[in-house]
């Protein structure tokens, strides 16, 4: 399955760790929003609305990966 497995590009970050924690949270989808991710799941791209969204998610961060760099040399997490 494509997706599946993906690693999070973001040197250090605690989900590159194998079994790291997750937490739940709750989100609101279009439903063709949500019906576009079933149908990756349906065709084995995915194992699960939720592992499409991980995905997506970990595509997100790596893009942003300088921009969250640079907030975090500026002390703006916590």
């Amino acid at each position: 399955m494509a997706g599946v497995g993906r690693k999070c590009d973001l040197a250090g970050h605690p989900c590159r760790r194998r079994g790291a924690a997750m937490r739940k949270i709750s989100i609101r989808l279009t439903d063709q929003h949500y019906e576009m991710l079933e149908a990756l799941v349906m065709a084995g791209e995915y194992a699960s609305v939720s592992e499409a969204i991980r995905d997506a998610i970990r595509r997100l961060l790596a893009e942003k990966v300088e921009v969250i760099e640079r907030s975090q040399r500026l002390g703006s997490f916590t």
